[in-house]
């Protein structure tokens, strides 16, 4: 009897453990970590903003989790392709994990993971992941028709981590949206006939571009010729786009200076 209560407490044990690296890490509030606040809504010619958090760190540990919010002014959205990098693989993206909208709305369908085989690649960054998500086909009784709501909420949860004690200055880390081709960071209409793509896209960390020549891999956005004369009624450009990012401020360890 001893035994069978030492391995069910063993089980569970177990158990606890996975679910708490699953879970999304939380600053706690001694960890020198800031948040910048990033509240965006769409200009006056878009219908969607989508946004990625900036986050500061002054302890040189990073363990977070960055949100993509959308903000929407009422407009509906029923799926979206993403895809986003960061510059520099001093920092790792553990995890993408849904957001408030899929979880609140309970969308049928989620897949997050990172695009493999970039080895090589010219303009292509060391860390880059694709999330894809879509609404319920058929709304029911238990999944009712969810299209997000009338305030800015997450679409993304993405868990980083990264450590850079050793750096001798300020490093700033940009986290941003990337295009391989013309599905990619793509906002799908409630009526499954219209696909929104990048009207404009904002950088804040000053990161070198790709050459403007490229249509693809870029930074830039949907190139001008993915929408044709026939599709332009189907295919609007009406996503303001905001990348987002992580800043190590370097601080004098005046301790190891004595």
């Amino acid at each position: 009897m001893r035994l069978v209560i030492i391995i069910i407490a063993a089980m569970i044990l177990t158990t606890l453990l996975a679910v708490a690296d699953l879970a999304p890490p939380t600053a706690s509030p001694d960890s020198a970590q800031i948040r910048i606040d990033t509240s965006i809504t769409p200009t006056p010619s878009s219908r969607f903003a989508l946004y990625v958090d900036r986050l500061e760190i002054n302890d040189g540990h990073l363990h977070d989790t960055l949100n993509v919010m959308f903000a929407a002014n009422g407009n509906s959205l029923a799926g979206f392709d993403l895809k986003l990098a960061a510059s520099s693989d001093l920092i790792e993206i553990l995890d993408i994990q849904p957001g408030e909208i899929y979880d609140s709305c309970q969308w049928e369908y989620f897949f997050a993971g990172p695009v493999r085989n970039l080895e090589g690649k010219s303009d292509y960054p060391p860390v880059l992941w694709q999330a894809v998500a879509l609404a319920e086909a058929v709304p029911d009784q238990e999944r009712p028709e969810c299209y997000g709501f009338d305030r800015p909420a997450s679409l993304l949860r993405i868990i980083v981590a990264g450590a850079t004690r050793e750096i001798l200055e300020d490093t700033t880390i940009p986290l941003f949206f990337f295009w391989e081709d013309c599905t990619d960071n793509t906002i799908s209409g409630k009526s499954g006939d219209t696909i929104f793509v990048s009207a404009s896209v904002y950088d804040y960390f000053g990161d070198e571009l790709p050459d403007p020549r490229n249509l693809f891999p870029t930074r830039r956005g949907s190139p001008q010729q993915f929408i044709s004369p026939e599709q332009s009624g189907r295919i609007l450009r009406e996503v303001d786009l905001h990348n987002g990012g992580i800043t190590f401020r370097f601080v004098f360890d005046t301790t190891a200076a004595e």
